[in-house]
């Protein structure tokens, strides 16, 4: 599905007052920096109630997991070794880009804030350009902390009544404001 398509549906689905949500996966083989960006940009011009971020993991017997396996990107010791499959890849792209990979499992909505043109967007931006500016070890026991600074991040939008996106229900959901704070009142 194009993305033009996906952007015409979720227009629709807008218009007429239907709650959407999007699923979003990242860390696919030779998925580059540039399409992971993309798809940020796809999300926060899509603007859905809520949407679920989640790290690719090759299923042996898949053909993702064939791709995976032919472009030698499987780290084997650490794919046996993860307690789970939701919280980091088991793909080697190399340190930069796992590291990019891992931040975006954490803060991905914030980056959708970033790039949403909402007016709460400077907020993000200032936190994910620290972010961005963040080593291994620094994010390492940075990383810990992001649950909580969700919280006063959204709050700070709240407080200058900007739309934004709030990591809800789990740490791998974000809702729109308008939504989670309309599920509180029922």
């Amino acid at each position: 599905m194009s993305n033009k398509k996906i952007e015409e549906a979720f227009r629709s689905a807008d218009k007429k007052g239907i709650h959407t949500s999007a699923f979003v996966m990242i860390g696919i083989p030779k998925e580059t920096k540039e399409d992971l960006f993309a798809t940020i940009d796809l999300i926060a011009r899509i603007k859905p109630g809520r949407f679920r971020w989640s790290i690719f993991f090759p299923y042996k017997g898949t053909y993702a997991y064939t791709i995976s396996e032919r472009e030698g990107l499987i780290d084997y010791k650490k794919m046996f070794n993860l307690p789970n499959f939701t919280d980091e890849s088991c793909l080697d792209f190399g340190e930069e880009h796992n590291l990019l990979i891992d931040k975006l499992a954490h803060i991905f909505p914030w980056y959708v804030n970033m790039r949403a043109g909402f007016p709460a967007s400077f907020i993000y931006e200032k936190r994910v350009k620290e972010i961005e500016q963040m080593g291994r070890e620094k994010w390492d026991s940075f990383k810990k902390e992001v649950l909580y600074i969700d919280e006063e991040l959204s709050k700070k939008a709240l407080a200058i009544g900007s739309h934004h996106y709030a990591i809800k229900y789990n740490r791998f959901t974000a809702v729109k404001d308008d939504w989670y704070l309309g599920e509180q009142e029922n």
